[in-house]
């Protein structure tokens, strides 16, 4: 992604609502809503249907809830506010009527505070060699090292 903002280069997602867990379709990783993507497939659901990717839908549903607007479209609006440049998340509706509210998405703003909750829910962790890195950089730097951050910014 900061290689597309540097370049100039427009992102087109695809999956945005990871099958429908992030609209709020799915309440557990065990749920298998009836005609729902994943209500047959348990590998996939498996895969996609997460303790992880439930407690992001929930948060998602929360913003949702708060500012009068489907859980699909704050998960839209949520990629297309992203700070990487230009996104244009691909969507996957499976009927008009799912492509109408996907569509609203448009229409959507989320404020700061949304979106700092949901990019907190839904942060990666880096694991190995990333957290060690980290933990080697005070002992290689000992305490010097924010001094030598704040000196490059």
């Amino acid at each position: 992604m900061p290689m597309a903002k540097a370049l100039d280069i427009a992102v087109t997602p695809w999956g945005i609502l990871a099958g429908g867990v992030l609209s709020g379709k799915y309440k557990t990783p065990k749920d298998r809503p009836t005609g729902a993507r994943y209500s047959k497939d348990e590998a996939w659901a498996a895969a996609v249907v997460t303790e992880r990717s439930v407690r992001i839908a929930e948060s998602v549903s929360q913003v949702s809830k708060g500012i009068g607007r489907t859980a699909s479209q704050v998960a839209l609006a949520w990629v297309r506010q992203q700070p990487f440049g230009v996104i244009v998340p691909i969507l996957g509706a499976k009927t008009v009527a799912q492509l109408a509210d996907n569509l609203g998405s448009l229409d959507v703003t989320l404020g700061p505070d949304q979106l700092a909750m949901l990019d907190a829910v839904s942060k990666v962790d880096l694991g190995f060699p990333h957290d060690f890195l980290v933990q080697a950089r005070s002992y290689i730097f000992g305490k010097t090292y924010p001094l030598i951050d704040n000196h490059r910014s």
